[in-house]
Formats: C-alpha cells, structure tokens, sequence
C-alpha cells in the first residue's frame, strides 16, 4: 500500500518488482532516512500457512549472510490487515534489474562480462555453503544486476527460495540432474545451477529447452549440453570447458567447491588456461585425436551440416527438428540408456522376487497357524486326600484326570488305605489327562 508505514518506521512507495508469493515495494527508512525494498506476501495467500512459512525460511536465509553479493536484510515483522497477519521484510534497495530482464534484452552478454558475473555468484554461493545453506535456487530472475563503469555490482536475492510444488518449464531449466529424480542436493548442485545460468549469459537461451517441464527435466538426466561455442564462436575453449564441467551430469565430476569454480573462472579472465580443460583432455584415451571444445560433448557431425544459429536477441532457440544431429553424452560421464534400462529390469525382478518370497513366507505361517491344534485345556487339580484310591480316581475322572502312581507309606496321618499325599497338589493348574501321583496309609 502506497504511503502505509511499516513498523510506524518504513514508509511503502511504488511496486519495483514480485514473485509468485510476494509484492516488492520502494521504500523509505524514515529513522535511518534512506531507501530500502519492502518485500510484503502477497494478501491474497495470508491464509496458507505453508506460504507463511516458506516466506519467512527464505526471510531467514537472506538474514543470516553477510556478503556484498547478497541483498542485506535490515528488518522484518508482521502487520495485521483485515485478510490477516501479513509478514514482510525490510532489505537493502539495489538499483538495477533482473538479469533475466538483462538477457531479456540485450541476448547474449560478452563472455568476459558473462564470466565475471558467474565469478561473484561463485563467491556468493561459497558464502552460504560455509553457513550450510542449500539448495540456493539461484536463477536469472533473482540476481539483480547494476551496470556501473566500474563493473556490473551483482546482488543475490531470494537466496534458498524454492521452486513450486508443480514447477513449470521456467524452473526446470536450472535444477540439477539429481534434484530433478528427487535426490538430496548438496553444494555441486548449485554449481550446476551456476553451470545453466552462465551457459543463458553466453549463449542467450538454457542449455535445455523444451516444450513441457517433463520434456526439460529428461534432457536433464539424459542429454549432454552442447559446448556454447557452438551456438556462440566468440567463445574460448577454456569458457566452454567451465561450463561442461559445472553441467556434468555426475556430481562427482563438477567442481569440489564453488571456491574452486571461482578460481578457474578468474584464470580465464586473467588470460590463463582453466584447469578444467586440461582435465577435459586428459580424459582423451591414448593415441585418439584430441577432439575441440566445441565437440567435447556432441556427435560428430557431417562436413556440410550446419552449426546452429545463436537466436535473435530475447528469443529463445527453436527445438530441434527430427533429422538433426542429438549429443551424445561425453567420457566424463558415460550413461548407457540400454544398461540403465537392464538395470531397471533386473531390479524389478529382484522386487518381485522378493515379493513372492514373502508372499510363500506369509501363506506358510498362516497354514501353520491354521492346522495347529490348540493347546490342552487347563483344570485345576481337586483333594483328593483323606479318600480311597476308588474315590479318588472317580473324583479325578470328573475333571478330566487320571490317578497316577500309587505309593504305600507309613505317616500315621489317616486310616489305612486312604489317600495321606498328592502330586500334584490340590488347586494346581495341569493339562487335562494329567496323572495324579498318590500316597497310601499303609
């Protein structure tokens, strides 16, 4: 709301920009008299307490960093409106636009102007992994950028925020690989984002691209990228190298840190070769031809095809057409669909297998179960002292026992020929058919 004042301290202007769950407003910090950005949820989502809560976690995220490549986050708090409690945050105001809206209209950037932007998200990204924050969803839609003489000032925003529930075409285009089939990510998936976004500053599209989010997602996990030099030939070997290797579909195969990302970055800038193509290299067997950059991760295509053209300016590339030459996936990483496949199969059996088996196990107990008698039922053992052996074998007999063994002894304890001692005693719970041992007065 224009003019309202929040925390009676930060007077709300003009809407500078908003996302799917926020409104980001021009503001002014009436105590400190400066500007800022006022980042307010949106009123209509003030009932979803899940939106509250990934607000406030990306709130959190932002409040904990403090590096120049990071937005700094100066306050927060709620307001109470008539649609309810409403939260908001208080950040630095940065001048400046998107680079997607960057990319949007000028296309392709200079790779050196391209490169030192991926050098300040690098240190951005080092920043919160050594504070144990990731994924950090870094995109092209939230990194500002402020064109100076001096350089581009990049600032991060939004760091952690998430993509939707359902994302759609836009926001797979930078998950990585492992993310997409649902598995943690860790801090070589960033990179991977890194990898796509510096792979559009280049090349002025994703390194994906597809109809569907599904149709994205799959080139993902199975298709290489193409070196940007093929869409863009002003680019060196070392650039694309960096960016083959940050787009490795095994995480085991992109760079350890983002540090050491930066590090290789900044060697091509300065005009040294990265590591990563001397790595891409050394990858080539013995005695092969060492095969260009360009082609590290594509098939070979005929003499007269055609390289692709780099699209126009804030346009995306067509798809290809059925006929085209498809990537194939490099040395680095080998994926045999064929052997994935077989994989999926033989582990398919092993499930149905193990099904059976327990299927077999659970029929076996319950005919156990079924065909075992039950147990003997238990009486209580009667007195049979002070009777006769006639007497206490037809008392026994009513509850289902037997006189047992009959022993004479001499006790003086009743007239002879009657019953002085039992086992078991009176009262003892047995099985039905139990012998009662006696003893005789003799």
């Amino acid at each position: 709301m224009v003019g309202y004042r929040y925390a009676n301290r930060y007077q709300a202007a003009d809407v500078i920009g908003q996302d799917e769950i926020s409104v980001v407003r021009r503001g002014r910090d009436l105590l400190m008299d400066r500007d800022v950005a006022i980042k307010v949820l949106r009123s209509d989502l003030t009932q979803e307490p899940a939106v509250h809560s990934r607000f406030r976690s990306v709130a959190n995220h932002a409040a904990a960093l403090n590096h120049p490549a990071f937005v700094a986050v100066y306050d927060t708090g709620d307001t109470l409106t008539d649609a309810g409690t409403v939260p908001w945050v208080v950040m630095e105001y940065v001048e400046g636009e998107s680079l997607r809206t960057v990319l949007g209209r000028q296309g392709p950037l200079p790779w050196r102007r391209a490169l030192r932007i991926a050098i300040e998200l690098c240190a951005a990204l080092d920043h919160a992994h050594r504070r144990n924050l990731l994924p950090c969803h870094i995109t092209p839609a939230n990194v500002l950028i402020d064109a100076q003489p001096a350089g581009d000032q990049v600032k991060v925003i939004d760091i952690g925020q998430r993509t939707p529930e359902a994302p759609g075409v836009a926001a797979t285009q930078y998950l990585s690989p492992e993310q997409i089939r649902g598995g943690l990510p860790d801090k070589r998936s960033d990179q991977y984002t890194i990898g796509c976004v510096l792979f559009e500053m280049l090349c002025g599209r994703p390194p994906f691209i597809g109809v569907t989010a599904d149709a994205v997602a799959d080139a993902h996990q199975r298709e290489a990228p193409r070196a940007p030099s093929e869409y863009n030939r002003g680019i060196p070997a070392d650039v694309d190298a960096i960016v083959l290797k940050a787009l490795s579909k095994n995480p085991a195969n992109r760079y350890e840190t983002a540090e050491k990302m930066r590090a290789d970055l900044e060697r091509v800038v300065a005009g040294r070769p990265a590591q990563a193509r001397a790595a891409m290299e050394a990858a080539v067997p013995a005695g092969a031809p060492a095969p260009g950059p360009a082609r590290t991760r594509s098939a070979a295509r005929p003499a007269n095809t055609p390289s692709p053209d780099r699209p126009p300016p804030g346009t995306s590339s067509p798809l290809m057409a059925p006929g085209l030459t498809l990537p194939v996936l490099d040395r680095w990483e080998p994926v045999d669909p064929v052997r994935e496949a077989a994989q999926r199969r033989r582990w398919a059996y092993i499930g149905l297998g193990g099904l059976a088996l327990a299927l077999v196990v659970a029929l076996w107990l319950t005919l156990v179960v079924i065909t075992t008698p039950p147990p003997p039922a238990k009486v209580a053992v009667p007195n049979v002292i002070g009777m006769t052996v006639s007497q206490a074998g037809a008392v026994l007999r009513e509850k289902n026992l037997d006189i047992g063994a009959v022993t004479t002894v001499d006790t003086d304890k009743g007239p002879t020929g009657t019953i002085v001692n039992q086992r078991p005693s009176e009262k003892t719970e047995v099985d039905a058919g139990t012998d009662v041992a006696v003893e005789i007065e003799g």
